[in-house]
């Protein structure tokens, strides 16, 4: 049931700490993601790479 009465929900209280929270929370999360994804993309490549040059006699 709405009330009326409660004129202050207190939806802004802290909003700039809130955010800014968020905001540093996820480019650290995004870039750490990114990064991890990046390095096991890497040594799949170089792993790919060396068992290639091994079957062909080259290493």
């Amino acid at each position: 049931m709405y009330d009326k009465s409660v004129k202050d929900t207190g939806a802004f209280d802290n909003m700039l700490e809130r955010y800014s929270m968020s905001l540093i929370g996820g480019a650290i999360g995004g870039g750490l993601f990114y990064g991890v994804e990046k390095y096991k993309g890497f040594n799949k490549t170089r792993d790919k790479d060396l068992v290639d040059l091994i079957n062909d006699g080259r290493a």
